[in-house]
C-alpha cells in the first residue's frame, strides 16, 4: 500500500472522478483492479470487488506526482 504524507491544507489535493461505463462482462472492474493492485492474470476473472457489480462501486487512490497529491475517484458501473 502506498504511503503519502498529507499537508494540513486539504485544498492542495486535486480530485478527479473517472467513471467506467460499458456493457456487462467487458472488463471494467478488471481495468480498475489492474490499476489499483497492478495485477493481471488472463486466466482469472479479476475483480476489485468479490461479486459482480450491482449498481455502482467506488474506490479511490491517492497518487503523488510533481510535488502534488491527486485523488482519483474510480467509479465502476454495472453493465447494462
Amino acid at each position: 500500500s502506498d504511503s503519502i504524507s498529507f499537508s494540513s491544507n486539504r485544498n492542495s489535493i486535486q480530485k478527479f472522478k473517472i467513471v467506467l461505463v460499458g456493457d456487462q462482462n467487458v472488463g471494467k472492474s478488471s481495468i480498475i483492479a489492474r490499476y489499483i493492485r497492478n495485477e493481471f492474470d488472463p486466466t482469472k476473472n479479476v475483480k476489485i470487488f468479490e461479486l459482480a457489480t450491482i449498481g455502482i462501486d467506488f474506490i479511490s487512490k491517492n497518487i503523488a506526482t510533481a510535488g502534488k497529491i491527486i485523488r482519483l475517484q474510480l467509479w465502476d458501473t454495472a453493465g447494462q
